[in-house]
């Protein structure tokens, strides 16, 4: 069972909460954008809210259960984590244009490899702090760019992958960037385990992995779907970059707090964060930082996809 906070702590106020972004993206994006979201939250609780960005995904669970921190955005894989092992409780579910649900996306600078079909290029528009940053042209194939979530696409191109490749890969704790492509690959036959992957390489972040690939640092890239949208303002060789499969769906990311907080202050939290996309800063501080248009109610039946996944790691 899900534990339900902390009933047995003081209702007493904080002195203050710590806030951690998970480093998916890079650090001083998320320094930025986390300080917007921090303050909001000041405002509303009435205590100080600190926000930091640990190294890593591990650090992110040390720090909530060693009483570091006190509130976390945290990918799949780590709110289970953090739930089975009785330190954090999930109390929402972010969303993406009213989806619940992602994908990991596979890229590639050898097309010719990996593409079954013609490469098509489809004109997006990227956004940062709130405008329009320019419109880029992303590349596709086999199918992916018509494809909806649950569709089974590019699967068959991944098989050509040998365990041998340069993979980049975000971080061995992050669901899209790693447990769900590396999964894949085991299910298809191309490794019997993640130690199979002798060249393969962990970018940081998700922009990162992208990056990776279009600087030719690795020819294979994992990562969330459609994380050029940020590399692409940093190096325009993103737009290179060809998408050729994805992954099952995955339950989005969500927020986490420490099971050390009394009930009282659980409920406290959740109203202030559900406020965040009713403001102009608090709405482009969520999209900047992980491309967030909303708050659901956390879905734990839903994660069971992410603990069998993770399974395959213990």
């Amino acid at each position: 069972p899900a534990p339900t906070g902390g009933s047995d702590a003081p209702a007493a106020a904080p002195e203050r909460l710590v806030l951690l972004m998970t480093p998916s993206d890079e650090k001083s994006l998320l320094e930025e954008q986390g300080a917007v979201i921090a303050e909001l939250l000041t405002e509303q609780l009435g205590i100080p809210v600190e926000v930091q960005v640990p190294d890593d995904y591990a650090a992110v669970v040390t720090a909530l259960g060693t009483g570091q921190a006190d509130i976390a955005f945290t990918a799949p894989a780590l709110t289970v984590q953090t739930l089975d092992e009785g330190i954090a409780t999930p109390i929402l579910q972010v969303t993406r244009d009213g989806s619940r649900s992602y994908v990991t996306q596979w890229m590639t600078n050898d097309p010719d490899r990996f593409c079954e079909t013609d490469v098509v290029s489809v004109p997006t528009e990227v956004s940062k702090d709130g405008a329009s940053a320019g419109t880029f042209d992303f590349k596709f194939c086999n199918g992916v760019d018509t494809a909806e979530y649950g569709d089974e696409v590019g699967f068959d191109a991944l098989s050509l992958l040998s365990p041998d490749d340069p993979i980049s890969f975000v971080d061995a704790g992050s669901t899209s960037g790693y447990k769900f492509p590396v999964t894949q690959l085991q299910l298809l036959g191309v490794i019997d385990s993640p130690e199979d992957l002798t060249a393969a390489t962990f970018a940081g972040g998700h922009p990162a992995s992208v990056l990776a690939v279009a600087r030719g640092e690795a020819v294979v890239g994992t990562s969330f779907d459609d994380a050029r949208t940020t590399a692409v303002l940093e190096e325009p060789a993103v737009e290179d970059v060809v998408v050729f499969a994805w992954s099952t769906p995955i339950p989005n990311d969500g927020v986490v707090v420490s099971t050390l907080l009394s009930e009282e202050w659980v409920e406290k939290i959740k109203a202030a964060l559900l406020t965040l996309p009713d403001s102009e800063a608090g709405a482009t501080a969520l999209f900047d930082s992980y491309e967030v248009d909303g708050f659901a109610d956390a879905d734990l039946e839903a994660l069971d996809v992410v603990r069998q996944v993770g399974a395959n790691f213990d």
